[in-house]
């Protein structure tokens, strides 16, 4: 899965996807680059993901645990704009 941001080069990222109907759960630890990021593929058990639909969701840590370049461009509690 590859998506883009506005956030700053090395901002981590986790990117979640689940889908009820079946139990299903994967994630994976991303930085972002050049404004993009890219997860490693999701399977399920090493197989393709069953055909359905699924729910992604993309989060950052809080901004304390950033690191130092990317807390100087959104803050130390994520307070700049």
């Amino acid at each position: 899965m590859v998506g883009k941001t506005n956030l700053p080069d090395d901002t981590s990222l986790l990117v979640s996807i689940s889908r009820e109907a079946v139990d299903f759960l994967a994630q994976d630890k991303v930085k972002v680059s050049g404004g993009k990021f890219r997860t490693a593929q999701f399977s399920q058990k090493g197989s393709d993901l069953n055909p359905g639909t699924y729910k992604v969701e993309i989060t950052m840590p809080f901004a304390g645990l950033q690191s130092p370049t990317v807390q100087a461009v959104i803050g130390r509690r994520g307070e700049k704009n």
